[in-house]
């Protein structure tokens, strides 16, 4: 787990923040490395099998916050925003990659924030 988990911690993190926030970054390999290898296999075999559900997102008439880190590195924003329409709302968070919670967690709470107010 431990050389799994420091390959693929440094990649959620844009390649400035990763320089910028070792702390966080450090801390996001602590709690990957107590994840059991078992909860690891199990989460990537899911989601190797899991069934697109893009038109799912397409066909509801239902509010959508699709949320995406200009420097994603695992999930480039091109493949997060394959929806829209009135009901969806698309934010890009500058400055962050796959851990924008982390990333820009102002801007984060501003986005999900403003969607759930939208709602009201």
């Amino acid at each position: 787990m431990a050389s799994f988990v420091e390959g693929l911690v440094p990649k959620l993190y844009s390649p400035d923040n990763k320089l910028a926030m070792p702390e966080q970054v450090e801390r996001s390999i602590a709690i990957g490395k107590g994840t059991s290898s078992a909860g690891a296999i199990g989460a990537a075999k899911g989601m190797k099998v899991r069934p697109d559900r893009t038109e799912v997102l397409k066909q509801t008439a239902l509010p959508l916050l699709l949320l995406a880190g200009e420097q994603d590195q695992i999930i480039p924003a091109e493949r997060t925003f394959l929806v829209e329409g009135s009901h969806v709302t698309q934010v890009k968070l500058a400055d962050a990659g796959h851990m924008g919670m982390i990333e820009q967690p102002e801007a984060f709470s501003e986005a999900v924030l403003g969607f759930i107010k939208k709602l009201g």
